[in-house]
Parts: C-alpha cells; structure tokens; sequence
C-alpha cells in the first residue's frame, strides 16, 4: 500500500501540469491578440459593442427587456427586439464591475475557448495533431474578419460545441445530445444565431433519409438516426421559445434575412472580396472543403457532404457566414488529408 502513495503523488502533480489544449488555448490568446500592433484594439473596431452596452444598462435599470426602440429619434416608440438581451445585460454588468477592459479580455477568451474545442474535436475524430493545429490556425485567420466584441461570438462558441456533441452522437449515440435543447434555450437569449443549428439539424435528417435509400443494409440504422433528430429538433424549436418575444423572435429574424437593405449596405452582409490575407486563407479552405465531397459522396456520407455544400453557399453569400464555415467543414478537410 505505501507504494501506491509516491504514484498517488505524482498522479495529483500531473493534473497541474499544462496539456497541449492548455498550450494551444494559451497561445491562441498569444497569436490572434499580442502578435500584431492592433491587438485587442481590433476587437472593438465595431461600433455596436457600444449599443449593446447601452442596452444592458437600459435592461438593469429599469428591470425589464425593452420592446420599443428607446434610441432613434426618427421613430421613438417603433416595436423593437433586443434579441440579444441576456448578452446586452451580461456586457453591461462587466462594464460596471472593471470596465470595457473586461469585456474585450471576455470576448479574446471565447474566441481562443471555440478554437480550442474546434481542435480538440476534429483530433478526437481522428485527425492527425499537427494537421489539425494548422487548420485550425488556418481557419482563425479566415475567420478573424468577424472577430468584434458582439454577441455573435457566443454563435461561433455555441455551434462550435454543437457540431462537437453531433459528430461524437452520429459516431456513438448518447444521452449527451440532448443538452442541446437547453443550450438552444441559452442561445435563443445570447444571439439569434440560434437559427443555424435548426439548418444543421435537418441537414442530419435529410443526409439520414438520403443514406436510408442508398445503403439498404444500414437502412434501419439510418432511419433510427432520422427519428432521433426530429424529435431533438422538435424539442430545441420548443426550447428557442423560451424567450421574452416567444416565436415573434423567430419571425422577426426571418424577416430580417430577407431584407435586401442590409445585403447592399453593410459590408459583412456582402459576398467576400478575396483581396486580402484572411480572404485567401478562406479560399483554400473552401477549395479543400468542395474536394472533400467526392471521398465522402464515394462512402455514402451524404449529410457530411450536404453540411460542407450547405455552409460553403452561404459563406459565399455572405462573408459574416465565413466563420460558420469554418466550423462545421474543417473536421472533415482535417479527416481526408490525413487519410
């Protein structure tokens, strides 16, 4: 039994030690915010971190969500949806307790935090370490055109983790899937991003339908895994009701997707121009995610293939879209160059 002790020592020592997670996470900091001269000026290079601070202090001081608009002097009292109102009040309590500081130094630590499970995921996929670290490193520069201290961060951490329990679901089903339906009803109160993971979801179902009729032998399986992710999307959709404008929310960013005005006005609405660093390591990724399709279309894994056409479209829609790109397709690009 006294053997065991020395062991048992040198077991709690370890725990201490830094990982290579720790490492990356660390460094990821290190790179996207110390290694340039804007640093973690570029986070607020965005003037609406500024409205939702001011939407937040409105929330805490009168102890209520806001359902009119209480700044524009054009239409005063125009219906209004602060539908990033748990977010709007968390930036403002960080604000006031250590200042702007604070909230920038949050919003660096969510950004390295999503890359960081986005690496952990795709090595723990079966991609080879190295590799992954490059693209992931990779995708951080594609994607750092959306990086603003904005609620849609809370997105890129909340679908990074999403994808994550899918991935690891589809390989080995679990209860572990169903934390999406009280994530759904977190992220429905943080940034209307919610909506994405409904696309992902009926992207499984249909992928699942499709591979039903291809693979005869696996057919039961696959419609199994289409049951099962009707009823979580079934209970995610309930889930994202639970929100101070119940399904308004959800109408009202319908109706803002289809709104032409932003698409010609504001810039990351807009298709990318490939004209700069981080545009053209987007390029090549989505080079390397198109040539993916064929391998997977080749192992009859038709909802890899339709989540990597899918989010490819939009990302060329739009470049606000590039970051969700990158998160979805990279553990596939990651899987095929290491095979």
């Amino acid at each position: 039994m006294g053997a065991l002790v020395p062991a048992r020592r040198a077991g709690w020592r370890l725990a201490f030690y830094p990982s290579l997670t720790d490492i990356f996470f660390l460094c990821a900091i290190a790179w996207m915010f110390m290694a340039n001269d804007i640093g973690w000026q570029a986070l607020l290079r965005d003037g609406d971190t500024g409205v939702h601070v001011r939407v937040g202090d409105l929330i805490l001081d009168t102890h209520a969500v806001p359902t009119t608009d209480p700044f524009s002097f054009s239409k005063p009292g125009q219906t209004w949806f602060a539908h990033e109102w748990l977010t709007s009040m968390m930036y403002a309590l960080l604000v006031r307790a250590a200042g702007l500081k604070a909230l920038v130094f949050l919003t660096g630590v969510i950004l390295a935090l999503y890359n960081t499970i986005l690496l952990r995921g795709i090595v723990k996929r079966g991609a080879n370490s190295l590799l992954a670290i490059a693209l992931v490193l990779a995708g951080t520069n594609a994607a750092s055109i959306h990086f603003h201290t904005r609620p849609h961060v809370l997105t890129l951490l909340f679908l990074t983790v999403a994808t994550a329990l899918i991935a690891e679901d589809r390989r080995r089903p679990s209860q572990w899937i169903w934390l999406l339906i009280p994530l759904t009803a977190l992220w429905a109160n943080m940034h209307g991003g919610f909506v994405i993971l409904f696309a992902v979801l009926g992207i499984v179902v249909l992928g699942s339908a499709a591979e039903m009729l291809l693979d005869k032998a696996e057919a039961a399986g696959k419609r199994k895994m289409a049951l099962r992710y009707i009823w979580l999307g079934l209970g995610c959709g309930l889930a994202s009701l639970l929100n101070p404008q119940g399904i308004k929310l959800h109408l009202h960013i319908v109706e803002l997707m289809q709104t032409s005005w932003f698409k010609t006005h504001i810039s990351e609405y807009q298709s990318p121009s490939f004209n700069s660093e981080a545009m053209l390591f987007f390029m090549a990724l989505l080079f390397l995610g198109l040539a993916a399709v064929y391998p997977l279309l080749s192992r009859k894994q038709v909802t890899e293939a339709l989540w990597i056409a899918f989010f490819a479209y939009w990302a060329l829609v739009s470049a606000r879209n590039i970051p969700l790109f990158i998160i979805v397709v990279l553990p596939f690009v990651a899987l095929e160059l290491t095979n």
